[in-house]
Order: C-alpha cells, then structure tokens, then sequence
C-alpha cells in the first residue's frame, strides 16, 4: 500500500517476515501484514494490520528444503557410484577375463602362464580394494554414529602415535593450539578418520625438500565450531580442480601414488556429521582445511 500526498510518497506499506524470541528462548516465525491509517489530508497518523504466526509453515519448508537438497546428494553419489561400476569394477574384472584366457591357452610356456597367475592376483587385489572403498563409503549412508566427548589433543596424539614412523621418517613437525575449543561432541571413529585423512595427506603432498609443517587450530564463533588444518605442502590449484576437489576417486598430483578417495570420505564424514569442510590452497603455497561442526554441546 502506497500513500501519496501533492505528488509526494508519504509511506509505503509492505508486508513482511520477521521472528521474534520468547522469554522462554524460543524463536517464532511471523508473517506481518501492515495498513495506513491516515486523516482527511491523507497525512499518516498510524498504522494498524494482522499478524500471523507461521512457525509451523517455516519449519516445514525448512524440512522441504533439507529433504530435497538431500535428494539432490543421494544423486549425485549414485551416478559418481555409476561411474565406478562402469570404470573401477570393469576394468579389473577384464584384465582376470583376458589373463585367464591366456592360462588355458596350452602353447604358452610354464613361466609365461606364471605370470598370467600374478596379473589375475594383482586384479583381483584391485577388485577386492574397490570393493573395500565401496562397502566404506555405503557405511556413511546408514546413519549417525554414536557421539561421545571427544578431546581434541588426546586425538592428535593418537593419531601421531598411530603414524609415528611416518612422522619420524619425514620430519614432520605438528604443533596444535586448542584453547579456544579443547573439546567437540561428535562421532570418534568419524572424525578420527577425517583428521588422520588429512594429516597423513599434508605429509603424502609435501614440498620437496622441505620438512612438513602442520598447524590444526581450534576456534568457536557464532555458535560452531571451526577446525583448522593447514601445512606447507605442494597445494592445490583450485582454478584448475576447485570443482571437484572432494570427489571421487579424484587426483590432483598423478606422480604421487593414491587412490583418490581420502577427501571423498573426508567430506561425507564431515557432513553426516552436519558440518562442512572447504579449503584454501595454491600451488606451492601449501593447502588449509577448514572444517566446520555444529557446537551440540558446551563441553569445553
């Protein structure tokens, strides 16, 4: 509703969404719809209208919202499962067909035929290790894990003395500030997981000639959590690969041996733990993994 007076635009009556906290602390969700009240001169002297509490509405296209976006995932991860089917499975299940079509073909010698063994054996692994990968992987879609307190320092030690080798053997350095959050309220196995993921791939992608330095930092704002990760490694260039950085079975150093599915797990684990992770990373420049969790419970 607009009010014009000699050509003027006195107000204009828009309705509008707002919400409003509770002495209790809840949020309501409200729906206003505002009139003028103005006298004979068309001056506005009040204004008056209707309320409505939609609450219910919000909360149900807010489910709407979760539930599609949640399709829109599982589809995505079925047709990157289309593609291993179609690629990862194929051609190990090829290479047994073809070698094993050799070994009963009688004209080649005893150690030829040996090494037609090896080649099925060495498929078989590959079979066998997609296999692995894809049982993993449909672990996450069955559900939240148990979540329990979990120290954040105690992880890390865990972790380094679970790779104390590795660490030993590239001198790698890993200093930690968590006094900000020295605590998170989350799945242990998950984020174990995740944080040894990207440790020991801080290491695998290191600079050469230069010793790994990793620096993991803990911090709260506006009521999440925030985990950093950050090292001094080769990087990433996210011009070129930003847009598929976390898929599956992607690489992004081909001279660097892998089997490209550690950021994949990483970031479904993250997420069926309703947080996120992204990253900032060059080439050359080393890479930093933020993680973001929901704070679910004050325990630090």
């Amino acid at each position: 509703m607009e009010i014009v007076k000699d050509g003027e635009v006195k107000g204009v009556a828009l309705p509008f969404h707002h919400r409003i906290r509770r002495s209790d602390g809840s949020i309501r969700y409200l729906f206003s719809q505002p009139e003028f009240k103005h006298n004979k001169s068309g001056d506005i002297i009040g204004v008056y209208g209707v309320t409505h509490d939609i609450t219910d509405r919000h909360i149900a296209e807010q489910e709407k919202e979760k539930l599609t976006n949640d399709i829109f995932q599982r589809n995505k991860n079925l047709e990157q499962f289309a593609y291993i089917i179609s690629h990862n499975l194929r051609s190990p299940v090829a290479n047994i067909i073809g070698f094993a079509e050799e070994l009963i073909d009688e004209n080649y010698s005893h150690e030829e035929r040996n090494i037609f063994l090896m080649e099925i054996l060495s498929s078989v692994r590959r079979l066998d290790e997609v296999i692995h990968d894809l049982n993993n992987i449909l672990h996450l879609e069955k559900g939240q894990e148990e979540r329990e307190e979990v120290f954040l320092s105690q992880l890390i030690y865990t972790i380094k003395t679970s790779i104390i080798n590795l660490l030993n053997k590239e001198n790698v350095v890993i200093n930690t500030n968590f006094n900000d959050v020295k605590t998170i309220y989350t799945s242990k196995s998950y984020i174990y997981s995740v944080f040894q993921n990207l440790i020991v791939n801080s290491i695998k992608y290191k600079m050469p000639g230069v010793n790994p330095i990793i620096e993991i930092n803990s911090k709260k704002h506006d009521g999440k959590i925030f985990i950093s990760i950050k090292d001094n490694g080769e990087g990433i260039d996210l011009k070129k690969h930003g847009h598929n950085v976390f898929g599956l079975y992607k690489r992004f150093h081909p001279d660097i041996e892998g089997k490209g599915i550690g950021l994949f797990m990483a970031k479904s684990q993250i997420e069926s733990l309703g947080g996120k992770i992204t990253l900032l990373s060059a080439p050359k420049q080393g890479t930093e993994f933020i993680i973001e969790l929901p704070d679910t419970k004050n325990t630090n």
